[in-house]
């Protein structure tokens, strides 16, 4: 079994889970005639807009998958609930398993991924709804670091009364976004100009363009070396959501969390070539990790890149600096 960000393609699969997972877990809580009515096809079409709509940094959706079969997901996103801060508070919008599934960890599984997903999008607490009735449900949140918040809500949008109540959790926030990369004294260098390239701290200034850049070049950005095939990018971002993306890298540039610059095209600025990061080193084996990409149709720089900054990091920054290759 293994956990992954969802595809448009799992539409149909994530789809067969949530009627399926329904109709088993809400036999007696929900009248029989609406779970027998509930169809595939309806939540298919569902599934393939919302998955065309929403995707990380702050929304998405991850499945397990077991022998190449959907058996589980989870959808998350910024909070819905008015009486708290969406830039601050995060939602599991629903996680269902298949029955067949219960019991092996699935749900454990896509529970710790979502969490980690909200924690590293820089929410600080994470909330969910569950029928107030569905106890089975309420026993595995209360296993784990969900507690009742008080809140309660009425829906009726599908023509009778779903009683709900709701869960909340702190997430590490403070230690994962407060913690940062160098000393508070550092002031961060600039990379060495190029003949092929000039850079600029990475932020909203350049949303368009650094949209156009990697959002046509998805499959050579996860063919270069730090980059998952399953990983970011999953899919064009609207330039709403690449804003609170480019705005979060800011933040976390000036507040030395982590760094990013754009690689802007020397004879055109308003071109974008690519973009270079330093973050912690997820393997742990050096201080940080240095990662690059390039825009497809400027593929032949990738290496040109990764052997200008090489040096740089090497000699420049009070830290071991491995390169992704």
């Amino acid at each position: 079994m293994m956990i992954r960000a969802a595809r448009i393609e799992d539409a149909d699969g994530i789809a067969a889970v949530h009627v399926r997972s329904w109709q088993m877990a809400y036999v007696g809580l929900v009248p029989q005639d609406y779970l027998d009515t509930l169809s595939v096809d309806q939540r298919r079409a569902a599934w393939e807009r919302i998955l065309a709509e929403t995707a990380g940094p702050r929304s998405g959706t991850l499945v397990a998958e077991d022998d190449d079969i959907v058996i589980g997901f989870v959808h998350l996103c910024p909070t819905r609930d008015a009486d708290h801060d969406s830039h601050t508070v995060g939602e599991i919008a629903s996680i269902y398993v298949l029955a067949e599934a219960w019991g092996t960890g699935t749900g454990r599984a896509l529970m710790a991924a979502a969490l980690d997903r909200l924690t590293h999008a820089g929410f600080a607490r994470a909330t969910l709804w569950v029928l107030d009735t569905n106890h089975r449900a309420r026993r595995f949140y209360e296993t784990g670091p969900w507690q009742l918040d008080g809140a309660t809500k009425r829906d009726d949008l599908r023509g009778f009364p779903l009683s709900e109540v709701r869960y909340a959790c702190r997430l590490p926030v403070e230690d994962a976004c407060t913690r940062t990369l160098v000393s508070p004294s550092f002031k961060p260098p600039s990379p060495p100009d190029h003949p092929r390239f000039r850079f600029e701290p990475l932020g909203p200034e350049h949303n368009a363009a650094d949209l156009d850049a990697w959002s046509s070049s998805i499959d050579h950005i996860h063919a270069t070396p730090g980059f998952e095939p399953d990983g970011w990018p999953e899919r064009p971002y609207t330039l709403a959501e690449n804003l609170a993306d480019l705005q979060q890298h800011r933040d976390h540039h000036q507040g030395g969390i982590d760094f990013a610059w754009t690689v802007l095209d020397p004879t055109d600025a308003t071109t974008v070539i690519g973009c270079v990061y330093l973050k912690p080193d997820p393997r742990g084996g050096a201080d940080a990790e240095a990662r690059s990409w390039v825009r497809a149709d400027r593929a032949e720089l990738d290496r040109e890149l990764r052997e200008h900054l090489r040096p740089w990091f090497a000699s420049h920054w009070p830290l071991t600096v491995r390169y992704a290759e």
